[in-house]
């Protein structure tokens, strides 16, 4: 009847806002900070910077991880160093809720029966969940530098670009 017709198109609804919510269901790529998330960064010293990713709600911490130390790696490269250092490290999650709009539709069937009109009405809701989404957060402060040290652990700029955009499929 009517009411079955709509439940389709509601869940497709429902579908859409959840796609529009996380990011349209796909973890943050690689990229510069955006809608989605992304790295951002901050030259602190000549050879000190900070970096920062950030993922959505299916972004995993891990993904945000090795993106920020991506993106390390490139920017000790491009400022001329081959090594660099994390002298601090810390991953988070900020936690949001969000409730998907509610739609509610009314189905009314009605008949005649000795001049006299009988009725039933059946009122349907959708919508109006809760949903938790958490999206990670890495921040990162490193030290560039140009030969490897031996007390600390480093790493080798080139070989962190070559591995994680293997990982990844990053081209």
């Amino acid at each position: 009847s009517y009411m079955l017709q709509n439940i389709p198109m509601k869940n497709i609804l429902l579908v859409l806002i959840i796609f529009v919510i996380t990011g349209c269901m796909t973890s943050t790529p690689y990229q510069p900070m955006g809608f989605k998330g992304g790295y951002e960064n901050t030259q602190l010293d000549k050879n000190v910077f900070e970096v920062t990713f950030s993922g959505n709600g299916v972004t995993s911490r891990q993904r945000v991880r090795d993106f920020a130390m991506l993106r390390s790696a490139e920017l000790t490269i491009q400022n001329g160093y081959k090594y660099f250092i994390s002298i601090n490290e810390n991953t988070s999650s900020t936690q949001h809720t969000v409730v998907t709009p509610q739609t509610s539709t009314t189905d009314h069937n009605i008949s005649v029966s000795d001049g006299y009109a009988y009725g039933t009405s059946n009122t349907t809701t959708y919508g109006g969940q809760q949903m938790r989404i958490n999206k990670p957060t890495t921040v990162m402060r490193i030290i560039c530098l140009n030969k490897k040290p031996n007390d600390v652990l480093s790493y080798n700029a080139y070989f962190i670009i070559k591995s994680i955009k293997n990982k990844y499929d990053i081209k």
